[in-house]
């Protein structure tokens, strides 16, 4: 049995006409940096992001498995890049509308 994503679940109810979009499995679908070109961190999009638009959500935090790469302050969260391995599981399971995490190159090419 599958289980059902909050994103989904929203799609659902907000989107009746439009048909339920898969199942994803985050792992599975996080791009992995593979040489040293393609190291990623994840940066938020706070205008996207549910959190910051005043509702509860903590999905990108609770998900994260690198410790320290997202925090909550007051309810919000907070990246720090320098501890982000780039999985991009926060992006996976992110239920905003518009996904609110971009996967971009770490800065200055070196982590």
């Amino acid at each position: 049995m599958t289980a059902l994503t909050r994103r989904d679940l929203l799609r659902g109810v907000l989107r009746p006409d439009r048909a339920a979009a898969p199942v994803r499995t985050p792992a599975a679908e996080a791009p992995a940096p593979s040489g040293a070109g393609a190291a990623v961190t994840a940066w938020l999009r706070a205008p996207s992001c549910l959190a910051w638009q005043g509702s509860f959500c903590t999905v990108c935090a609770e998900r994260c498995p690198a410790p320290g790469a997202i925090r909550l302050d007051a309810g919000r969260p907070v990246f720090a890049p320098a501890a982000c391995t780039g999985c991009g599981v926060c992006r996976a399971v992110c239920p905003a509308p518009n996904v609110a995490i971009l996967l971009l190159p770490v800065r200055g090419g070196a982590r």
